[in-house]
């Protein structure tokens, strides 16, 4: 799973760089909300660092289950929370 994770975060970052210089000669780019952005990378090592924990006490697949099911959940609320108003 660190593996997969790890390819994950190199593929991203390698498109992200070519996206943004091409939308940049656009003028498409927000840098402020970029400069934002940067923070999301070290977030994803410590997801990558806490599954091989999780992997090592024998608990990955049921936190991995109930944080999927609890991010799925939200989003449906946060969605039907915007089509009821």
């Amino acid at each position: 799973m660190a593996y997969a994770i790890g390819t994950d975060m190199a593929h991203i970052a390698g498109k992200s760089v070519v996206a943004t210089a091409k939308h940049r000669k656009y003028g498409n780019v927000d840098m402020r909300l970029g400069l934002l952005m940067i923070v999301g990378p070290p977030s994803g090592s410590r997801r990558a660092t806490t599954i091989m924990w999780l992997e090592r006490v024998g608990r990955v697949d049921f936190v991995v289950r109930i944080t999927y099911m609890v991010l799925l959940f939200a989003s449906a609320a946060i969605c039907s929370m915007s089509i009821i108003r």
